[in-house]
């Protein structure tokens, strides 16, 4: 079995170290963006048909408008949620939504 030396020890520790400070620089951006009122949205497919949802946990991934029946209403409600404030926010759907 081979030990890796002090100096990979080291360098592996620190890369750990830049990582979680990454991470937080993330988060920290992401909240100073949310207080802001950066909002993303998210057209995603239910079982009863389409909703409109909050993409960040900063906002619980709330829906911001359920029960929607068809794909191209989805995508309406989006954009006029997205023109109420366009500088801010932004709505997208997943690909994988589309193929299902």
């Amino acid at each position: 079995m081979k030990i890796a030396g002090q100096a990979a020890v080291e360098t592996l520790r620190q890369s750990h170290a830049d990582l979680s400070d990454l991470n937080q620089s993330l988060i920290a951006q992401q909240e100073k963006e949310s207080a802001e009122g950066y909002r993303g949205a998210e057209i995603c497919r239910t079982y009863r048909g389409w909703s409109l949802r909050h993409a960040s946990g900063l906002q619980n991934f709330a829906l911001i408008r359920p029960g929607i029946q068809t794909l191209e209403e989805a995508k309406r409600i989006a954009a006029d949620w997205v023109a109420d404030d366009p500088a801010r926010r932004y709505a997208f759907i997943r690909n994988t939504e589309l193929s299902r």
